[in-house]
């Protein structure tokens, strides 16, 4: 008895407190034993086929290992769950998304849970076990709704540096088929040329389809109140430096703007348009 209460211990302190009956039986609990800590009180039954044996409520890691193990061999986090088990900052959402094999069927619902079956074969990495970062960003890019949600986790991905692009390019093949794979291959090339954000994609894009130069970008600069900042694109002209200045701080240079009411210019990229400050100074 108490080799077998120390297998299963083993087993469930590497799954976050968590275990199957499948695993149970495996190290020797008998159905009623399993079923004593049950109506004690000192497990939980959290799915006809997970057990607690913690009390309380669930952390998020625990939520994540109760999907995993409720959908069975195979089944691994994905999407912004992976991701952020991976170390992915600010993408943070309750809803977990558990990757399961097709051939496995589709598991019984969970609360905030979405399994999505996948046919491609993906190898598990981490506690508890997800697909790696290329993957799961560009399989929830691929079918995420928003355009510019898409564009704006891979821009993170690689500014956060958990992913480099051409990492990225390389998945994007060896996941083809792909929702929307044209659109992401732009963004990723666009990130891995300079681009920090959507804003500045936006504009590296209008400039392509116009024929007009490219910006340089992340120019270091100091604002009126003497903090450094840095702009989003320069243009060199003959006569004057025309900026997008980050963050709407005017920069301690007078001047008309590229376009529309002085000291204003129009942002690209949004649904609905807002203003950033941008400035002219004189050439010396």
């Amino acid at each position: 008895m108490g080799s077998g209460v120390g297998r299963w211990r083993g087993v469930a302190d590497e799954q976050g407190g968590l275990i199957t009956r499948a695993q149970l039986a495996e190290a020797g609990m008998t159905r009623w034993s399993v079923a004593h800590r049950i109506e004690s009180e000192r497990w939980q039954l959290l799915s006809p086929t997970v057990i607690a044996t913690t009390t309380g409520e669930l952390s998020d890691e625990q939520r994540i290992w109760h999907a995993v193990l409720h959908a069975g061999d195979g089944a691994m986090a994905g999407g912004l769950t992976a991701a952020t088990l991976a170390g992915l900052k600010n993408w943070h959402r309750d809803e977990v998304t558990v990757l399961v094999p097709y051939a496995r069927g589709r598991p019984s619902p969970l609360s905030d849970v979405r399994f999505v079956r996948i046919r491609r074969s993906l190898r598990e990495v981490g506690s508890p076990p997800r697909c790696r970062i290329e993957p799961a960003v560009l399989l929830f890019a691929a079918a995420d709704r928003s355009e510019r949600t898409a564009q704006g986790v891979l821009a993170a991905v690689i500014q956060q540096q958990l992913a480099s692009p051409e990492d990225l390019l390389e998945w994007l093949e060896r996941l083809a088929p792909l929702r929307r794979a044209a659109t992401l291959r732009r963004a990723i090339e666009d990130i891995g040329g300079g681009a920090q954000s959507l804003a500045e994609m936006d504009v590296k894009r209008m400039c392509r389809s116009f024929g007009l130069a490219k910006p340089t970008r992340q120019v270091k600069r100091r604002d009126a109140d003497g903090r450094t900042r840095y702009t989003d694109c320069e243009w060199q002209l003959p006569e004057r430096t025309h900026s997008s200045a980050r963050g709407g701080r005017r920069l301690p240079h007078g001047g008309r703007a590229l376009g529309g009411r002085p000291g204003k210019a129009t942002c690209l990229g949004s649904n609905r348009p807002h203003h950033r400050q941008v400035h002219s100074p004189r050439t010396a």
